[in-house]
């Protein structure tokens, strides 16, 4: 199986969290995880002390 990764940016208050839900439904997306999500993981797997700006 070939994994997709679909990224959506923008400035804060556009509706990428909008967009980012009826994008993901109409695709078929199983997950979506926001960039909190993601830098949670970062900080978890390098910690906060190797990259501060996290």
């Amino acid at each position: 199986m070939v994994g997709r990764l679909l990224v959506i940016t923008g400035a804060s208050g556009v509706g990428k969290s909008t967009l980012t839900t009826r994008v993901a439904s109409a695709l078929e997306f199983e997950k979506v995880a926001s960039t909190d999500t993601v830098r949670e993981i970062l900080r978890t797997q390098l910690g906060i002390e190797a990259e501060p700006a996290l």
